[in-house]
């Protein structure tokens, strides 16, 4: 296993304009008044992102008036130097997505970031800054509400990193959020993959159907893949073998048995999953749909018997609880890494993507869900 980790249009239907200035340009002249009736505004993040996306009229004209005007100003120092103009190609809003199925991961998993994009960069830069002019860029935020972004946006630089251009950008964000998580989680383990025997629990979720694929990829010995019977099918598609969906069916027969679990659910708050371990085996959680209150009554008492369960796996030497979020933040480095890996991977044909790629009009409708096998709804502003 790696080490350490892993077309664009110039069409111009929407621009970005700046939330305190949109005051002035109404009162500039008649003209402006004229073409502000016909702005569409929608707003993106409240706290850490201001931003406005504005629908104008569609003449040749007067998308190259804006355009060039956003531009000019974003190199005058319209653009805070915190922040950079970027030309949306794909964005998520993974909380928003919410699926959970009997048996399966929950969508998002615990610690998803709220909101993913990967656009070009449209703001001038220092000639010392690693991220300029033109560059395609990957930004990812802790949070995110239903309004969304869709052709502009202004975002911090620190949330940005740089991307490759030869893969298509709603692809790049379906790898952030299946096979990264995927395979970083099989890293957090103090031991390689080969000759190992490994159990997902986590049906055919999006991040399991990676985690199986990785797994065999890098030289596990038997992957083992508690399932519904309508999906085994499926499972067995990707190469893995087949259990019964609840810890009841496979629990008894396998104590001592593996090397590795990766825990999506967290039935009987995760002892099974333990117990089947071998002296030395490693547990990886990386959700826990049985007791999130999203898939569930919210209860005070669940709430409580679920942080009692995350204590007591923070505190064994043999478990890891892994989140996406946290890897972004926390270890930057081995995220990029790890994510240039992974696009060195899909683009050589060693792995599929895993995705359910969207239009603007089907995500501005709400008829885009997301769903358990194929996960996150990931939109491309210009798929038709």
């Amino acid at each position: 296993m790696h080490s350490n980790s892993f077309d664009e249009r110039d069409d111009v239907s929407t621009i970005f304009s700046d939330i305190n200035s949109q005051n002035d340009v109404e009162n500039d002249s008649e003209d402006w008044k004229a073409i502000n009736t016909k702005m569409d505004v929608r707003s993106f993040e409240e706290a850490t992102v201001s931003t406005q996306l504005t629908k104008v009229d569609d003449t040749e004209d007067r998308k190259s008036y804006f355009l060039s005007d956003m531009c000019m100003n974003a190199c005058s120092g319209w653009v805070a130097p915190t922040d950079l103009v970027i030309k949306v190609m794909a964005f998520a809003n993974p909380t928003l997505s919410v699926a959970c199925d009997f048996a399966s991961e929950e969508i998002p998993l615990p610690n998803t970031p709220g909101f993913i994009c990967v656009g070009r960069v449209m703001s001038q830069t220092p000639d010392s800054c690693e991220i300029q002019l033109n560059d395609r860029v990957m930004c990812i935020l802790p949070e995110a509400k239903e309004s969304h972004c869709e052709l502009y946006a202004k975002l911090p630089f620190n949330s940005l990193m740089k991307v490759q251009n030869n893969i298509d950008a709603w692809l790049q964000i379906a790898l952030v959020l299946t096979y990264l998580p995927a395979l970083q989680a099989l890293q957090s383990c103090p031991f390689d993959l080969k000759n190992k025997k490994i159990l997902i629990n986590g049906g055919v979720g999006p991040v399991c159907q990676a985690l199986v694929t990785l797994a065999r990829l890098h030289g596990a010995k038997k992957i083992y893949v508690p399932v519904q019977k309508s999906n085994r099918e499926s499972v067995r598609n990707l190469g893995a073998k087949t259990l019964g969906p609840s810890h009841r069916d496979w629990g008894r027969n396998m104590i001592g048995e593996l090397d590795i679990v990766v825990d999506a659910i967290g039935e009987n708050n995760f002892v099974t999953s333990k117990a089947v371990l071998r002296k030395k085996g490693h547990l990886v959680c990386i959700g826990c749909s049985a007791l999130d209150s999203r898939s569930h009554s919210k209860t005070v008492i669940k709430s409580i018997k679920k942080k009692f369960v995350e204590l007591r796996l923070q505190s064994s030497t043999r478990t890891t609880i892994y989140g996406l979020l946290l890897s972004w933040e926390k270890e930057r480095e081995s995220f990029v890494q790890d994510f240039e890996y992974l696009s060195n991977m899909l683009s050589v044909g060693e792995i599929k993507p895993i995705a359910k790629r969207v239009t603007i009009e089907n995500y501005r409708s709400k008829t885009a869900e997301s769903t358990t096998m194929e996960g996150i709804a990931i939109c491309d502003p210009f798929f038709e």
